[in-house]
């Protein structure tokens, strides 16, 4: 899958929503993500890594082992590697902390211009990136 054919990208919150429990996604990223094939979503990978941090620790339960889920989420939407310019990006974000992982999201979703799907208050406060809840 090319990036230039995405059309979102997915907070790491939104990812075992979309796989797991759809209806707890809001209406409008429910809508967002009806109107696209699945090549068309992707993720960071940081946001992967992140779900292994998550799936290892207990915070997302799950019935099948973290590789297979990990697996499976790798396997059905795109992931969006870091480079240097997401990374330089990322550090200068004029976000109000420091949590790497959505600083690496919100500059992935600005490189790549996608909306991104989060409920994340503080991402969305922002106004860095167009978001979808």
């Amino acid at each position: 899958m090319e990036i230039r054919n995405l059309k979102v990208l997915l907070d790491t919150h939104a990812v075992p929503l979309v796989f797991g429990d759809p209806a707890r996604l809001g209406k409008e990223s429910r809508r967002t993500l009806e109107s696209c094939d699945p090549e068309e979503i992707a993720i960071s990978d940081f946001s992967l890594y992140e779900l292994a941090v998550l799936l290892e620790r207990g915070r997302i339960k799950v019935s099948q082992p973290a590789d297979t889920v990990l697996g499976e989420i790798a396997s059905r939407i795109t992931l969006v590697s870091l480079d240097a310019e997401i990374a330089l990006e990322a550090i200068r974000l004029p976000l109000p902390h420091g949590d790497p992982f959505d600083r690496v999201i919100v500059a992935t979703a600005r490189k790549y211009r996608l909306p991104l799907i989060t409920r994340d208050t503080i991402i969305m406060g922002s106004k860095l990136v167009k978001t979808i809840w």
